[in-house]
């Protein structure tokens, strides 16, 4: 039991100490710095003093921008200090990122951008980036720079926003209009006409004259002649046809008359069995009695 109450008593101490150290790295924090000058680079580190009761060592703590390259901290500094780290060239004039990260465990403690990295608009020369308040505000840009000094003394200068270039506006282009063809009239279809056959006729042949009663008896056999030629009775042609349907072909008969002695044949067969049935039924009804 007292092992275990001993057991208990470390992890709790080793539970707290982690709190405790993971309390005193957030307490540090970016503050302020300039990049608008080509030569003298800075970063500001500031320990908030309400969270922080003792001094504390920046030598566990190193500075990262956006292409990686990494200043190593030192100094120890008390609660509520500042202290500023030259970086020589290495912040990019028109925007860069900056990383404080705990060296032990690689974690990032505090990052800000600016200008082209995103955030607050780059610095000019004699400018500066920094927190308003110190510590805990956001960061603005400063007309002049208060380097390892609060800022409180600092008057904040607004980004001025870039006019945009006018929009050029877009001529529309011609539209091309389509030629229009005339449309050709429908062709007409051209209509059967229908092909006359004329009727052949018999013409009369001349005689010569003998007599007046000659040539009248003569005329009237031509007209008959041509009346009989130019139109036939279709009576004869009804006759004609009846002749051919009356005449009924001797072959066809053949087949029924086989098929008629077939059935007579059938017939005389069954009824002479019958007869044999009946004759054996009474001969066997005779024997009976």
């Amino acid at each position: 039991m007292r092992i275990l109450k001993i057991g208990l008593s470390i992890y709790v101490f080793i539970l707290c100490l982690i709190l405790y150290s993971r309390e005193v790295y957030s307490q540090v924090v970016i503050n302020e710095f300039s990049s608008g000058s080509s030569s003298d680079d800075w970063v500001e580190i500031h320990v908030l003093p309400q969270e922080s009761p003792l001094p504390h060592d920046l030598s566990l703590y190193k500075l990262v921008d956006a292409a990686d390259n990494e200043k190593i901290l030192s100094s120890i500094i008390d609660p509520g200090g500042f202290a500023a780290f030259d970086w020589s060239n290495r912040l990019n004039n028109d925007g860069d990122e900056i990383k404080l990260i705990l060296i032990s465990s690689n974690e990032e403690i505090n990052t800000v951008s600016y200008g082209d990295e995103g955030g607050i608009c780059a610095a000019e020369s004699g400018q500066s980036i920094g927190r308003s308040p110190d510590g805990s505000g956001n960061f603005v840009r400063f007309s002049s720079s208060t380097k390892a000094a609060s800022n409180s003394s600092s008057s904040e200068v607004l980004c001025s926003t870039p006019t945009p270039d006018p929009t050029p506006t877009a001529t529309p282009k011609p539209t091309s209009t389509p030629t229009k063809f005339p449309t050709p009239p429908p062709t007409q279809k051209p209509t059967a006409t229908p092909i006359v056959t004329p009727k052949s006729t018999l013409k009369a042949t001349s005689t010569p004259k003998t007599s007046e009663t000659e040539e009248t008896n003569q005329e009237d056999e031509v007209a008959s002649v041509v009346f009989e030629t130019s139109s036939p009775s279709p009576i004869g042609e009804v006759a004609g046809v009846s002749d051919e349907q009356n005449s009924f072909p001797v072959v066809a008969i053949l087949p029924v008359l086989v098929g008629l002695g077939l059935v007579g044949f059938s017939g005389v067969s069954l009824f002479k069995r019958r007869a044999l049935i009946k004759e054996f039924i009474d001969s066997q009804s005779n024997k009976t009695n």
